[in-house]
């Protein structure tokens, strides 16, 4: 029975009828199939002759370069011509004057701490400055100084820099300073400095010759009761915080430098204003390399300071400066 029932299977009669062989296999569709897609695959001889250590030094070799390219991939990216106005032209329906507020140098172990603020004097009719990004990412330092001159000189813009020195960071602490400044650099621009800011002085340039703590503001602004009606006047404030007694109504904008038309205008005129300073304190103190590390807490810079100790614009309030003994 056993013999009949294979003598008459299609597969048993093309068995027979194949060539000679030693050994004869007959298998299943799903069984052909598994064994054509394993023979366009490695074999497992081929993988065995490669040593272990070696596969797994070239995956990692593998994911190295793909995290590589990637990272590539991300600085590569090209910083818009310009950031948009969305807030600014939003909050133009209800108020005339828009200032944009950043600061540059919080983190430094010296130097000052430079607060910028810029508003446009017509803002429905200007036409976007290229180049207007956070600061951060013009990374060329020739490129950052033509987009603040391109600001300097532009006569839709009104700006300032308040420029709070070593002494006051250590006096009132890093973050009382900056918005101090803020709120000096967005007054300048707008109301004036006040009698209550008595600490403040007005120069005509930044300059490491000025004693304390200064501002500094350029831009033909017209003096009549719209220019000084703080009703009619708004500020957007980069980060999460609005310094105290602002004389008009703000608001923080996290990342706002990066988001923002105005906010990264006084980003990039605080930026230029103070690297200009540290390049003159290079000058004058040479043993800190101020002009490349700008005084933030390289180990170059560190090493610098363990050999010299600290000159007079370092912020003592600072770790691991406070916790070091000089002569």
């Amino acid at each position: 029975g056993c013999q009949s029932l294979r003598a008459s299977s299609p597969l048993f009669r093309h068995a027979r009828s194949a060539p000679f062989s030693t050994t004869t296999t007959i298998m299943g569709p799903r069984r052909s199939a598994r064994l054509a897609q394993k023979a366009t695959s490695p074999s497992d001889e081929a993988v065995d002759a490669v040593p272990r250590k070696t596969r797994k030094r070239q995956a990692s070799t593998d994911a190295g370069k793909k995290k590589s390219e990637a990272t590539k991939k991300k600085r590569s990216k090209v910083p818009p011509a310009s950031l948009p106005r969305r807030k600014e032209l939003k909050l133009l329906e209800s108020y005339d004057r828009i200032i944009g507020i950043d600061e540059a140098g919080r983190g430094p172990l010296a130097g000052p701490v430079v607060a910028g603020a810029v508003f446009l004097k017509d803002p429905k009719n200007h036409k976007s400055l290229e180049g207007i990004v956070d600061s951060k990412l013009i990374t060329n330092e020739d490129q950052r100084e033509k987009v603040f001159e391109s600001i300097v000189s532009c006569k839709d813009f009104i700006w300032a820099a308040a420029i709070a020195n070593a002494s006051l960071i250590d006096d009132i602490n890093i973050l009382q300073a900056t918005l101090t400044a803020m709120r000096m650099a967005s007054s300048a621009i707008s109301v004036g400095i006040q009698n209550g800011d008595a600490l403040w002085s007005v120069k005509d340039d930044a300059s490491i010759e000025h004693e304390g703590s200064y501002v500094i503001f350029g831009g033909k602004l017209e003096n009549n009761a719209k220019n000084t009606d703080v009703t009619s006047t708004f500020a957007l404030i980069d980060g999460n915080k609005v310094p105290k007694d602002m004389p008009f109504e703000a608001e923080a904008v996290i990342k706002g430098d990066s988001n923002e038309y105005v906010i990264a205008a006084a980003s990039i005129v605080a930026k230029v204003t103070r690297d200009r300073l540290m390049r003159e304190y290079a000058e004058k103190y040479p043993h800190y390399d101020l002009q490349q590390n700008k005084g933030y807490p390289t180990k170059a810079h560190m090493a610098k300071i363990d050999e010299h100790g600290p000159c007079p614009i370092h912020r003592r309030s600072f770790a691991p400066l406070k916790h070091m003994t000089f002569e």
